[in-house]
């Protein structure tokens, strides 16, 4: 199959060196979006010209010592450590590499205080305990901080660019406790607050270090009031039978609610748990309906209780359609001109279902499409609610 533009680079995981390039037996397979982990996968055929020797092979495709980063040109779509692989030792003999990306680390690494020395103290211990108070895209540069900054545990450091905390001024101050005995892995922590009420998108950028042969991440956070990423210059346009070549639609009302409750710790009478309602939908005609999220047990905080049963209504009191828009990767706005989290407009006409217009819709995640030359936009929920 056509790969061109593609390409993959093995790098070693803990540093961003470059240390060799895998040339592909097909097009990749790879997803990025905003505040989740997400996979890639590559094919490549042994004895292929540019194919490592065997022994090389052999000891590059390691399970999180090396990283796989696939670039479209020189922009890289995604990277993250090796994870599984297998091979199929037929005729065609096809090695296929499955990889993460940064959230995959973090989403192995155990939040706690960066000062905590496990041979001085047990992790239940208070020392192990990290408290922070500051708006929400603060705490989670500081999570990530912490976590790439182990002071006593060794192997910390990533190729990650954290930025510094931003102005604190008018925005709501909060106050997260992480007992290092919860045992919470940093990553899973880091979507909990994205899901907040205004929670931060949080996104992991990986790029290839210009005039260098390192591959680096770099940590972007939402600081827009809604807590969107924002990005400047002009708002991408995309017109449908042109660079948008086909525009698929889904839509599925089971989770839609008109409330939500959020359990977080304690038991029976002492249970705490977060609440949010809203009226909107019924006023539409929709029948009363509650969401019951379990996602928090171990939380104690009112204000985080409450902010994601709001973040639970913003996501599913309102009906939805999912959109998936096909788009040519090398005409403007090309791949690399935009990275997820930003709003597109798309330009509609002759859709077999939309009505005609120009749609301002936000652009959480980019994967592969389905033939050559061609990215996918997963695109937020949009519907008539």
């Amino acid at each position: 199959m056509d790969t061109s533009g593609y390409t993959c680079l093995v790098y070693k995981t803990t540093t961003g060196q470059i240390v060799a390039d895998f040339p592909l037996a097909d097009q990749p397979q790879w997803t990025r979006q905003i505040n989740t982990a997400s996979q890639m996968q590559v094919k490549i055929r042994p004895g292929d010209t540019g194919v490592p020797p065997r022994d090389r092979l052999y000891g590059l495709v390691v399970p999180k010592v090396f990283s796989l980063a696939i670039l479209w040109d020189d922009y890289v779509c995604q990277a993250g450590p090796i994870l599984p692989y297998s091979i199929d030792d037929t005729s065609s003999t096809l090695l296929q590499i499955g990889a993460g990306d940064f959230w995959s680390l973090l989403g192995t690494r155990l939040l706690h205080n960066p000062g905590w020395d496990p041979t001085a103290a047990r992790i239940t211990d208070t020392s192990a305990d990290t408290s922070i108070t500051d708006n929400l895209p603060n705490i989670a540069l500081t999570l990530v901080r912490n976590a790439v900054n182990w002071t006593h545990r060794p192997g910390s450091a990533l190729p990650l660019d954290v930025p510094d905390n931003g102005d604190n001024t008018g925005t709501t101050i909060v106050t997260r406790t992480y007992p290092g005995y919860d045992m919470a892995y940093v990553g899973e922590r880091l979507n909990e607050l994205s899901q907040e009420s205004a929670g931060p998108d949080i996104d992991f950028q990986p790029y290839l270090v210009t005039g260098s042969n390192y591959i680096r991440h770099r940590m972007r956070v939402g600081r827009a009031s809604d807590g969107h990423l924002v990005q400047p210059g002009n708002t991408p346009v995309f017109d449908y039978g042109s660079s948008l070549r086909a525009l698929t639609i889904s839509g599925d009302g089971k989770d839609v609610s008109t409330s939500a409750f959020v359990k977080g710790s304690g038991d029976k009478n002492t249970l705490m748990y977060g609440y949010a309602a809203s009226t909107n939908l019924i006023d539409l005609g929709w029948p009363a309906s509650d969401y019951v999220d379990n996602n928090h047990i171990s939380a104690s905080a009112q204000d985080q209780l409450d902010g994601w049963a709001a973040g639970d209504l913003a996501l599913y009191g309102k009906a939805v359609e999912q959109w998936t828009g096909y788009v040519t990767c090398d005409v403007e706005p090309r791949l690399g001109s935009f990275e997820p989290g930003t709003f597109a407009t798309y330009s509609i006409t002759s859709h077999p279902w939309l009505p005609e217009g120009r749609y301002s819709v936000r652009i959480i995640g980019l994967s592969q499409g389905r033939g050559t030359g061609e990215v996918a936009h997963i695109l937020q929920g949009k519907g008539p609610f």
